[in-house]
């Protein structure tokens, strides 16, 4: 009887096993059947965006309110142009070069940073305010002397800025000479020797290119574009312009058959519209001995306020 009775308990566990052994069977099964169906969708949905792409690539139009771009005939070779939505989140720093072709709907929101490399032309906004017509004083170029130096005055006659000078100088075309620029309010008359009433243009001294005689040499534009000289309506200004060496060509003064002079230091002469250009008078350099009065030989560039 006991035989018996441990032949069934076997028996039991054996038929125990099979039903486990079917039902991890099963199971798989099951599992299999899921994975391939998700699959099969998942072509299938794949399926339908590539015949989307390719009938909208032959220049066909969505229907409206499909919010779908029209695909140029250029971009229709299947497979080889990929059209994406864009990114809901833009990237963290620009790309190196720009995209083929431009997306055809934009960004949810703006990149991070900008691109890398700067456009291929300027942008087109004008500047925000017209540029001023420059204007020219232009005295002869006769002359008589030459000296180290020369100083003057000029009077506005309308507020004005004085952007830029031009100056005769007695030497060979295409020589280098070191010139320099100073400037005061008022007169120069009592302050010929005082150089402390003067201030330089330019940083001090500065070179320049002579164009030789006869024709006019002008100074850097730096020597005023950093200092705008502005003089208003009735104030008078002077100059100073000067050299180590004696090369600043002025008009000799002119004399009646006594010998007296017909005009004066600081006297108006040359004027236009604008401004007087006061008699001026040759320099020793620097600021030493100054001559009889000679006007100013060259030219004053200016805008009007």
């Amino acid at each position: 009887i006991r035989c018996c009775s441990i032949q069934e308990d076997l028996s039991e566990r054996s038929r125990s096993r099979k039903r486990m052994y079917m039902l991890f069977g099963a199971i798989s099964i099951v599992i299999v059947i899921c994975v391939v169906g998700l699959s099969v969708g998942l072509s299938g949905n794949s399926s339908s965006s590539s015949s989307a792409v390719d009938s909208t690539s032959e220049g066909s139009t969505a229907a409206p309110g499909n919010n779908m771009e029209t695909v140029p005939p250029s971009m229709s070779n299947a497979g080889s142009v990929a059209i994406t939505e864009p990114s809901m989140a833009p990237s963290i720093v620009g790309s190196d070069t720009p995209t083929g072709f431009p997306t055809f709907s934009p960004a949810i929101r703006p990149t991070i940073s900008p691109t890398r490399r700067p456009t291929n032309s300027p942008t087109k906004r004008p500047t925000s305010a017209p540029t001023k017509e420059t204007r020219a004083f232009i005295t002869a170029l006769d002359w008589t002397n030459s000296f180290y130096g020369h100083m003057f005055d000029i009077t506005a006659r309308k507020d004005l800025i004085v952007v830029g000078m031009e100056v005769q100088l007695n030497t060979q075309p295409n020589k280098a000479e070191k010139l320099e620029l100073y400037t005061k309010p008022g007169t120069y008359v009592g302050y010929t020797t005082d150089s402390f009433q003067w201030v330089p243009l330019g940083g001090g001294a500065f070179d320049v290119i002579s164009n030789g005689l006869g024709v006019r040499t002008p100074l850097p534009d730096s020597v005023f574009s950093n200092t705008p000289i502005r003089v208003r309506a009735g104030e008078t200004r002077s100059f100073y312009v000067t050299s180590p060496t004696d090369t600043i060509v002025t008009f000799a003064e002119n004399k009646s058959e006594d010998g007296t002079d017909l005009f004066d230091y600081g006297q108006n002469w040359y004027y236009n519209d604008d401004m007087w250009l006061n008699v001026g008078t040759g320099i020793q350099y620097p600021f030493q001995n100054n001559g009889p009065p000679n006007t100013f030989n060259g030219q004053l560039d200016y805008v009007l306020e």
